[in-house]
């Protein structure tokens, strides 16, 4: 039983870095589109740096589990 919440859990955590990843593929081609605004390259920028950060703990979760 123990195992099959474990790999439950796991399948949720990689549902999730997947997702995560997918959504920082689109914001890094958002971020090569030419004549954006400098206000909204901050904003993706932001976003960026707050998904690695949450791909990196999902890592680490991923790992333990």
């Amino acid at each position: 039983m123990l195992d099959l919440e474990v790999s439950e859990r796991a399948a949720e955590i990689v549902g999730s870095l997947w997702q995560h990843c997918e959504e920082l593929g689109v914001l890094r081609e958002e971020l090569k589109k030419p004549n954006l605004p400098t206000d909204q390259k901050g904003q993706l920028d932001f976003r960026v740096s707050v998904l690695r950060k949450k791909i990196n703990q999902i890592c680490g979760r991923l790992q333990v589990a």
